[in-house]
């Protein structure tokens, strides 16, 4: 799981202080209709390719548009679709099956979705102390 590091968002939760209650509103907007969008497309970019082709094989995550949206209170979560969940495990590093009695190893631990959640980031709080300085017409 990734979170933000309050100590980058110094000017966001001053910026939340001076909107009062319209705060919610304003960040669940802006996490709903862009933070998830911006998570994605950093992402995709860092998705491998097995480069593995064969009859009927469906098109690469990287191109296939593999990612949904969970959405709440003040979060949003990026998550695979279904088919796409073997993401998982070049991502976290784990070993999805056993093969012959014996641990088959991958290039795991590659950690695309923290990077991409990382580099959406500053964005993402730029667009929140955007609109935040909008409502209070600073």
């Amino acid at each position: 799981m990734w979170k933000i590091d309050a100590t980058e968002i110094a000017e966001l939760a001053n910026r939340i202080a001076q909107t009062g209650e319209q705060a919610e509103k304003i960040i669940n907007d802006v996490l709903h209709n862009y933070a998830g969008q911006e998570i994605i497309d950093h992402i995709t970019p860092l998705i491998p390719e097995s480069g593995r082709t064969w009859k009927g094989k469906k098109k690469p995550a990287k191109v296939s548009q593999p990612f949904r949206e969970e959405q709440g209170n003040l979060y949003v979560v990026v998550k695979t679709k279904t088919p796409y969940n073997y993401l998982y495990f070049p991502d976290d590093g784990e070993t999805p099956y056993i093969k012959w009695g014996a641990t088959d190893r991958h290039n795991g631990d590659q950690e695309f979705m923290r990077r991409g959640a990382e580099e959406a980031t500053e964005k993402i709080i730029d667009q929140c102390v955007s609109a935040l300085v909008k409502e209070i017409g600073g």
